[in-house]
């Protein structure tokens, strides 16, 4: 390696770069996805399943881990709203349309 060089970005980094929020969301564990942490420069959350045989449908396991496509979604807008892109009414007019409970019990814990 030599450090005279200009330090190489992969595709990956390239496709990702910025300051948006990046959302990976999988059907597996989060350490999939976590792989890529490193070669991602932006704001980077995870959302996984964490654990099969809690459910016996792959709908009925995204909704329990939190990662279907309503909790992608709001994910994202969480993260938005954190950077200052979009106001806290999209945050809760969202939670309300799609009955998102921010009171429940982390999945991975129960």
């Amino acid at each position: 390696m030599n450090v005279e060089e200009d330090h190489l970005v992969s595709y990956v980094g390239e496709c990702l770069e910025g300051d948006r929020p990046v959302i990976a969301a999988s059907d597996y564990v989060k350490a999939v996805p976590e792989q890529l942490r490193s070669a991602i420069q932006a704001p980077y959350h995870v959302l996984g399943t964490d654990g099969f045989g809690r459910s016996d449908t792959r709908e009925k396991l995204r909704q329990f881990f939190e990662v279907n496509h309503q909790f992608i979604a709001y994910t994202a807008l969480v993260k938005l709203y954190e950077i200052g892109v979009c106001e806290k009414k999209m945050l809760t007019d969202f939670k309300k349309e799609f009955d998102i409970d921010s009171d429940k019990p982390n999945p991975r814990l129960a």
